[in-house]
């Protein structure tokens, strides 16, 4: 996608999401649209010279629903008209009959209602009996950590390229072991991702931060219930596809950060 940016970017990975596509946060050649706000910029210019379909957001959105037709008509003009005043406007036609379910009266006999009968509120001293929900906690409810490590032995982690669920569950392994989330790229001493990825906390850190990892290097730390290894930042760079597709050694970029801050 191009020329879209902060919550309308958000609200179209969503859309990709749903509609069972992949985003990628970079144009090449494997790609098989793209999604333009306007007609303009490098990507729609390198889309047009690869032949890269070009639409607009009312393609997706047609899409999602329902009209799987589509998917074959990249080329027609109501797919190609850029500038729309509501980039998420709706095709009327299709959303019509999603509204057919609040047309028809539904029908309850007075018999059927009599029936219905709401659970009993708990007592009060009943309230505590109830059994937690199964919902994730959030990261406010993460317990205190159960270790307490000196300043220089502790760990400063940024998470970067997971989904929330998998975020928390990682933090509560982290302050398990006394390690603590950092605030900020500049504060972090580990930076836990599962390959190199283009986001705004990889690319923040990379320059400064002394340990970039894998999220089984936090799994192991956890399985030996402390952290382990001197240098496990190389548990990312061995091997990295990035190293080989673009003909660079990584680890070359983030060295630096071992001998003096760039900022």
């Amino acid at each position: 996608m191009t020329g879209f940016v902060d919550s309308n970017r958000d609200d179209l990975k969503r859309m990709v999401y749903l509609a069972g596509a992949k985003y990628m946060g970079y144009l090449c050649r494997s790609n098989t649209i793209l999604i333009c706000r306007e007609p303009t910029g490098l990507k729609y210019e390198k889309a047009k010279e690869w032949q890269i379909p070009c639409v607009n957001v009312k393609w997706l959105g047609d899409i999602l629903l329902g009209n799987f037709e589509a998917l074959q008509q990249t080329q027609y003009g109501c797919y190609t008209a850029f500038g729309l005043q509501d980039h998420f406007a709706p095709t009327t036609h299709l959303v019509v009959n999603l509204l057919d379910a609040w047309r028809v009266p539904l029908k309850v006999s007075a018999e059927l209602l009599m029936g219905v009968r709401l659970p009993p509120k708990p007592k009060q001293n009943e309230v505590t009996n109830i059994q937690p929900s199964s919902k994730s906690a959030r990261i406010e409810d993460i317990p205190p950590p159960s270790k307490k490590l000196p300043p220089e032995l502790t760990p400063f982690v940024l998470f970067t390229g997971f989904e929330s669920v998998q975020v928390q569950e990682y933090i509560k392994k982290l302050q398990i072991l006394g390690g603590e989330v950092a605030e900020s790229a500049q504060k972090c001493t580990h930076l836990i991702s599962s390959k190199v990825k283009r986001t705004v906390k990889f690319l923040m850190a990379v320059s400064v931060v002394k340990h970039i990892v894998t999220p089984e290097w936090l799994e192991e730390c956890f399985n030996c219930q402390k952290f382990i290894g001197k240098w496990p930042s190389r548990t990312l760079c061995t091997g990295c596809p990035v190293r080989r597709v673009f003909a660079f050694k990584f680890i070359s970029i983030f060295i630096p950060a071992h001998i003096k801050f760039i900022f």
